[in-house]
């Protein structure tokens, strides 16, 4: 959910997604009053450099609903059966198309794909975090957070 214009890290985001070679919207969520030229501008370059990206939507809300409902709005709003949430902080390196077959093709509910720091792109954010659920709490185990990537000592397999 941007929240500062102008943004550059939600316009790197945006022009990232001409990686993803099969159909995609892009949904966003903002409550910025001045955004809605400056999102429409980068996501018309995206749209002409990328015939994947099929449909894009504005959602300008009067207040922040914080993270999790802006998510359910985005959820409510899209018209695929497959949702990619993003931050505006983020850059896609290659495709995702092969974590969206993960999902449609192989009964998985959820992935996540491999996060770097960035502008270090060798070092790990997180890798195959998961969830679990434990006497009626909720436990995440992130792996290999602030790891270098050549020393990744697990097989990244979707889970």
């Amino acid at each position: 959910m941007p929240r500062l214009f102008p943004n550059p890290q939600l316009d790197k985001l945006i022009q990232s997604t001409t990686k993803i070679n099969s159909p995609y919207e892009i949904i966003i969520v903002t409550t910025n009053k001045h955004s809605n030229n400056l999102i429409a501008q980068n996501i018309q370059k995206t749209i002409e450099t990328n015939p994947y990206c099929t449909k894009t939507t504005i959602i300008q809300l009067s207040a922040d609903p914080g993270l999790p409902q802006a998510r359910n709005i985005d959820a409510a709003t899209a018209e695929a059966n497959t949702l990619i949430f993003s931050d505006d902080d983020i850059i896609l390196t290659q495709d995702i198309t092969p974590l969206i077959d993960k999902l449609e093709n192989n009964n998985y509910h959820s992935s996540q794909p491999l996060i770097l720091k960035y502008p270090q792109t060798n070092v790990l954010d997180s890798t195959g975090d998961q969830i679990t659920r434990l006497n009626a709490i909720y436990h995440a185990k992130i792996r290999g957070a602030g790891k270098k990537l050549n020393q990744l000592n697990f097989k990244l397999i979707p889970e």
